[in-house]
């Protein structure tokens, strides 16, 4: 099955300026999750034009550059685009068989589909599983709101599957890992640069403590310095799919309030927001150590590191009906699987905001 969602088409090239596209699919798996990051630089040319894979596990990111950008493909309409490392440029998804018979190094991803290898120092790394997609965002609803439909925000960003199932196999230089069933995501921005400071988290891998059983249980939550309109503000949102009804709290509906923090031991995301006769309070953490930095353009500067990302946080969930005083818990979960990232040129290791 594959489900039509907002900005799932290509958005590059604008001309000659500085642009690029990124992709992010993830797989939860207990001990050995893992995502794949590809982006795509400049495509009309130039000294930073590239395209790039990044690999992450718990433990390492493998990185892939590609410098021949006329090996990237992707379609306008659809989410679908992929990249090989190859003297002759190939375009337009392959057949399994194929694509890896012929393959040294590259990738090629749907929103049912998700294949690639890449080659480094310490072994290889290759992934290949189908998606079944469930939930996009909302009932199919633009990430940011109408206006993500124009030029206006810079970064733009779409939850292209809010949660999936994930069926085949991802492999290390030391492991295989088959998995069935297994939770997915994927996310994708766009733009001429990254905010100067950003969070994130997304987790739809979860235990239920109180409150009604969802397998599609799934929260996304990010906010950052965004340009609007060549004027700079502070804005986040959290997204929360339960029981097949979508609550979404952003700045247009009610507030949103955050702390996050890196520069002590342990990376702490404390978020809540209100909206709608609902609260939400997001409380996530992880070890320092197990953060790990991810590369990013900006206006200058090709892939470099830009944010710390890890896929092992853990969070606590809380939705509560209700106002204030007067509010009443309808459900708290928790996740071990959640992935977590801060990130940008102006982050110092604390920052706590509102819209």
């Amino acid at each position: 099955m594959t489900i039509a969602r907002p900005h799932r088409g290509y958005h590059g090239p604008r001309g000659s300026q500085r642009f690029f596209e990124g992709w992010y699919y993830r797989v939860s798996l207990p001990e050995a999750s893992f995502a794949t990051i590809y982006s795509i630089e400049d495509p009309h040319g130039g000294p930073l034009s590239q395209g790039a894979v990044q690999v992450l596990t718990a433990t390492e990111v493998a990185v892939e550059c590609f410098p021949q950008v006329k090996n990237f493909w992707a379609d306008p309409d659809a989410l679908a685009f992929g990249q090989v490392q190859a003297a002759t440029p190939r375009v337009g998804l392959q057949l399994s068989a194929p694509f890896w018979d012929q393959l040294q190094t590259g990738y090629q991803a749907t929103a049912s589909l998700n294949q690639g290898r890449v080659r480094t120092d310490r072994g290889e790394f290759s992934w290949d599983y189908r998606i079944t997609p469930i939930l996009g965002w909302g009932r199919d609803e633009a990430t940011m709101g109408l206006l993500s439909y124009l030029p206006v925000y810079e970064v733009g960003w779409q939850v292209c599957m809010a949660h999936g199932w994930a069926t085949g196999h991802f492999t290390t230089p030391s492991q295989q890992h088959n998995f069935t069933h297994a939770p997915a995501y994927i996310e994708k921005n766009w733009s001429l640069g990254f905010p100067k400071i950003w969070f994130w988290l997304q987790a739809n891998d979860f235990t239920v403590v109180q409150g009604l059983p969802d397998p599609n249980l799934t929260v996304t939550s990010g906010g950052g310095a965004r340009r609007t309109l060549g004027w700079e503000d502070e804005a986040a949102l959290v997204g929360l799919h339960y029981q097949g009804r979508f609550f979404n709290f952003r700045p247009e509906t009610g507030s949103v309030q955050w702390q996050v923090q890196t520069d002590t031991q342990q990376g702490h995301w404390q978020i809540w927001a209100g909206a709608d006769g609902y609260e939400i309070e997001l409380i996530a953490g992880v070890p320092r150590t197990k953060l790990q930095a991810l590369l990013g353009p900006s206006p200058t500067r090709t892939l470099h590191p830009i944010s710390l990302h890890s896929l092992a946080g853990q969070l606590t969930l809380k939705l509560y009906r209700g106002r204030g005083a007067q509010r009443v818990l309808i459900l708290e979960a928790e996740s071990q699987t959640t992935a977590v990232e801060v990130g940008g040129e102006r982050w110092a290791g604390t920052w706590a905001g509102r819209c």
